[in-house]
């Protein structure tokens, strides 16, 4: 009976050896942090010594007195608490490994979403960088195309439409780089609001020039319809029967009511086809065709001197435009050939001419010549009726023959 005693007693204390040894490899486990499968392992190799000790145990105090039982519960309650504080250690570690995996596994999701969270970021810089660059096109083009029609007289409404696609183009430009800015940190958006800047300065600068066209434009059409009124000015005046009164009329009721470059369009506006073309050579020159248009349809000399010399005679001081000096004077204002024919008149043998009052035969003969250069160069002074002319219709011309 004592050898079966001795040996179930050796067979414990074995049992209770590699106890020992187990229970050291699961603490260096836990101690160097191995990995969870290995303290696990080592874990399930303790707690099989364990229940070898127990089982052990249990077969030797079945051998022993019940006396020395007791002594012997405290021995195995001692290797017991050993194994319980080791399975709190476990459950610990595998807590721990658990919290610190999930940790891990969060921070790889976070890792992930903060990564496609960048790649979004990249994305939508990218295509605001590349909206900005297209509405910067678009707009450095609108200015480009701007540019040439302002260098031209050009409609309003070319150049409104000019300048809400302007508009437009900028209000793009600056969503556009709104939305960007708010894509960037602080230092890189202070460096991208030069471009705005940039921008800004360009539309102000081409809208100024703009405004000044429209202003232009505006004032144009003012202009024009002030000359407009004065055409229809003209054509009432187009039916009184001589060009000094028309003359007379358009430089006290028409010109001063126009601007100076505008007063050549409103007198061609008044005039026939045959006054068009005296003035057609000096058509920007409001003097130079008032001028043209005396030479050839004005008051001549012959009846200014015979209107004169008929006042004077109502008045009965006829003899004061037949002296000498009066006389003379005429003849100086006379063209060469038209003197040269006066001079033959008054020292031929067979002249009649009293050359003590020259003045009457001197009309005479200046009323010939004007009849004569009146039919071989006029045909507003014959008998065919023009409509729309300025200078003498047919009525004048009827009442001037009825004279």
């Amino acid at each position: 009976m004592s050898d079966e005693i001795e040996s179930a007693k050796r067979q414990r204390t074995s049992a209770k050896s590699k106890f020992t040894r187990k229970l050291k490899e699961f603490l260096r486990a836990i101690a160097e942090d191995k990995r969870l499968e290995i303290v696990d392992r080592t874990y399930v190799e303790l707690k099989e010594s364990w229940k070898n000790v127990e089982s052990k145990h249990d077969m030797y105090v079945a051998l022993i007195e019940d006396k020395d039982c007791e002594h012997e519960e405290t021995w195995i309650e001692e290797l017991q608490r050993s194994f319980g504080d080791a399975m709190e250690k476990e459950v610990s570690n595998v807590q721990s490994k658990a919290a610190a995996g999930k940790k891990a596994l969060d921070e790889e999701r976070l890792q992930e979403t903060a990564k496609k969270d960048q790649e979004k970021m990249e994305k939508m810089v990218q295509q605001m960088t590349i909206k900005k660059k297209t509405s910067e096109i678009v707009f450095q083009q609108l200015v480009e195309d701007v540019k040439p029609v302002l260098e031209v007289d050009c409609i309003t409404a070319a150049l409104k439409k000019a300048q809400e696609g302007l508009d437009a183009a900028v209000a793009d430009c600056k969503e556009a780089n709104d939305k960007y800015l708010e894509l960037l940190d602080k230092d890189k958006a202070d460096a991208e609001l030069n471009w705005m800047k940039n921008i800004q300065r360009q539309y102000n600068a081409i809208t100024s020039r703009i405004a000044v066209g429209i202003a232009k434009e505006q004032e144009k059409l003012k202009k024009l319809e002030s000359t407009s009124k004065s055409k229809e000015s003209c054509n009432l005046r187009l039916k009184m029967p001589t060009y000094p009164r028309f003359k007379k009329d358009f430089e006290q009721q028409v010109l001063p009511g126009l601007p100076k470059e505008s007063a050549p369009y409103a007198l061609r506006s008044c005039l026939g086809r045959e006054p068009l073309s005296i003035v057609r050579s000096v058509e920007d020159d409001i003097e130079e065709m008032l001028k043209s248009l005396d030479e050839k349809y004005g008051i001549s000399s012959e009846d200014c001197g015979q209107d004169a010399y008929q006042d004077l005679r109502r008045l009965g001081l006829g003899k004061e435009i037949t002296t000498t000096c009066s006389v003379s004077i005429i003849e100086k204002k006379l063209p060469n050939d038209v003197r040269k024919e006066l001079t033959k008149l008054v020292n031929f043998d067979t002249s009649e001419l009293d050359k003590r009052d020259k003045f009457p035969s001197l009309l005479k003969f200046l009323l010939n010549c004007k009849r004569a250069i009146e039919y071989n160069s006029s045909n507003l002074r014959s008998n065919t009726s023009y409509a729309g002319t300025i200078n003498l219709t047919a009525s004048e011309k009827l009442e001037e023959d009825g004279q």
